[in-house]
C-alpha cells in the first residue's frame, strides 16, 4: 500500500515538474523579445517605438487569448492545448529573425501571443483535476517560481548571446527549446496520465487520461460567478497587475533617476527582483495555507502590507536620501506580495470552480485582467513621472494598493458565502427559503 501511494505521489510530482518546465520554456519563448529589444534595435535599425508596438501586439492578443484558452480548456484535452501552444510558439520564434518589416514582426509576435495564452488555463485545469487542494496550491507556487527562474536565466544568458553571436540566435535558441519541450511534453505527459486518477474520483474509477464530464457542467456558471463577487475580484486583479508589472518595469528608471547608478547596474535589478519574488511567493503560500484559507482575506492582507511598504518608499525618497538598495528591496517585496495576490486570485480562486466545470474558463478570464492592469500601469506611470515627478508616481502606486485592499475587504463576505455553498448540489427547502 505504501509502495502504491509512493508511486502515485511520484507520478503527480512528475506532472507538476512537467508543468513547471513548460512554463519555464514559455517565458524563454515570450519574454526573450523584451530582454533583447535593445540588441534588436541596434542590429535592425528599427526604432524602439516601432519595436514597442510588436510587444504591445503580443500583450493584447495574449490577454484576449486567455479567455479563449480558458473556454477551450474546459472542453478539450488540456494537454493537447499545451502542446499546440509550445509548438506554435517555437515556430514563431524560429521565423521571427527572418523578417525586418515591422508589420511582419507584429503579425508573428501576435500569433506568439495567442500561442502563449494556451499554457496557463489548461495547466490550471490539469493540476486542479489531479491534485489535492493543498498540493494544488503548492504546485501553483512552483509554476509561478519557474517563470521567475526563467526571467533570471534570460537576463544572464541573453546578454551573452548578444555579445558573442547576434539577436537572431536569441530567438533560435528559444525555438529549439520550445520544440524539444513540445516533444518531451506530449510523450511523457501521455505516459504518466494513463496511470493517474482524478483526485475527486480516484477511488471510484480508473483514469483514461480524459477530463471527466459531470452534471456540474450543465450548471449556469455566470450567475454563480456574479454571486461570489467576481466583478470586484476582477478589479482587484487589475490593481495587482498594475502594481506587479508597473513596478517591475519602472524601478530601473526610478533608481537611475535617484542615484548615479548606470544602466548596466540598474539592469542587474531585473535579476535581483525575481530572487526576492521567489522567496516572498513561497512565504506567502505558506502563510495562506497555515493562516488564512480564504483567498480574499489573504489578498487583502498582502495589499495592506504592500501599501505600508510603498508608503515607506515614498517617505524615504521624498524626505530622506536613502541608498538605492533600500528602494530596490522595498520594491521587490511589493512585487513579491503582488505575486502572492496573483496566486490567490488567479490560481486559487479558479480552483473553487472545478466542481462546476469552469476552472480553465475562470483561470483564463482572471489572467486576462492581470494584463489589463499591466497595460494601464505602463502608460499611466510614465505620464505621472514625466509630468509630476517620481513622488507622484509613488503616491499613485500607494493609492492603487489601498484600492486593492478595499476591493478585497468589500468582497470577503460574499466570497465566504460562495465557498460555503455547493451550487452543484440540489437545493433543499431551506436553501430555497434563503
Amino acid at each position: 500500500m505504501q509502495t502504491e501511494t509512493k508511486n502515485k505521489n511520484n507520478l503527480l510530482n512528475m506532472i507538476v515538474l512537467l508543468c513547471c518546465v513548460v512554463y519555464f520554456v514559455s517565458y524563454l519563448t515570450r519574454k526573450n523579445y523584451s530582454v533583447a529589444i535593445s540588441g534588436i534595435a541596434e542590429s535592425t535599425g528599427l526604432s524602439k517605438s516601432a519595436l514597442g508596438s510588436v510587444e504591445s501586439a503580443l500583450l493584447i492578443v495574449y490577454g484576449f487569448g486567455q479567455i479563449i484558452s480558458g473556454f477551450w480548456g474546459d472542453r478539450f484535452k488540456p494537454q493537447n492545448l499545451v502542446f499546440c501552444g509550445i509548438a506554435l510558439s517555437a515556430v514563431c520564434n524560429a521565423v521571427f529573425p527572418l523578417f525586418n518589416s515591422v508589420n511582419a514582426l507584429i503579425v508573428i509576435w501576435a500569433i506568439n501571443g495567442f500561442a502563449q495564452a494556451l499554457f496557463w488555463p489548461p495547466m490550471v485545469k490539469i493540476i486542479a483535476l489531479y491534485l489535492s487542494p493543498s498540493r494544488y496550491k503548492l504546485a501553483c507556487s512552483h509554476i509561478s517560481v519557474a517563470s521567475q527562474i526563467a526571467t533570471v536565466a534570460m537576463y544572464l544568458i541573453i546578454p551573452l548571446i548578444l555579445e558573442t553571436l547576434n539577436y537572431k540566435w536569441v530567438f533560435w535558441f528559444a525555438a529549439l527549446s520550445g520544440l524539444l519541450m513540445a516533444a518531451v511534453w506530449i510523450i511523457l505527459y501521455n505516459r504518466i496520465i494513463k496511470k493517474c486518477s482524478p483526485y475527486e474520483c480516484e477511488s471510484e474509477q480508473p483514469s483514461t487520461g480524459e477530463t471527466s464530464t459531470t452534471p456540474a457542467n450543465k450548471i449556469k456558471i455566470w450567475p454563480i460567478m456574479l454571486s461570489c463577487g467576481i466583478i470586484t475580484i476582477l478589479l482587484s486583479i487589475i490593481t495587482q497587475g498594475f502594481l506587479r508589472d508597473g513596478i517591475t518595469t519602472w524601478m530601473p528608471d526610478f533608481v537611475m533617476s535617484h542615484s548615479e547608478m548606470g544602466a548596466s547596474k540598474s539592469i542587474l535589478m531585473n535579476v535581483l527582483m525575481p530572487i526576492f519574488t521567489i522567496c516572498v511567493t513561497y512565504i506567502g503560500t505558506f502563510i495562506y495555507s497555515k493562516i488564512f484559507h480564504n483567498e480574499l482575506v489573504a489578498s487583502m492582507v498582502f495589499f495592506f502590507i504592500a501599501t505600508l511598504l510603498l508608503g515607506t518608499l515614498f517617505v524615504i525618497n521624498g524626505v530622506f536620501s536613502a541608498p538605492p538598495v533600500i528602494s530596490v528591496v522595498l520594491a521587490a517585496l511589493v512585487v513579491g506580495l503582488m505575486h502572492c495576490v496573483n496566486l490567490a486570485l488567479i490560481s486559487y480562486v479558479p480552483a473553487r470552480f472545478s466542481k462546476y466545470g469552469a476552472v480553465a474558463l475562470l483561470s483564463g478570464i482572471t489572467n486576462a485582467f492581470t494584463y489589463v492592469g499591466s497595460a494601464i500601469s505602463t502608460s499611466v506611470t510614465a505620464v505621472f513621472t514625466e509630468n509630476f515627478g517620481w513622488n507622484s508616481a509613488l503616491l499613485l502606486w500607494m493609492g492603487v494598493a489601498v484600492a486593492g485592499t478595499l476591493l478585497c475587504l468589500f468582497t470577503i463576505k460574499r466570497w465566504r458565502r460562495f465557498t460555503a455553498k455547493d451550487y452543484s448540489a440540489p437545493e433543499t427547502s431551506a436553501d430555497q427559503k434563503q
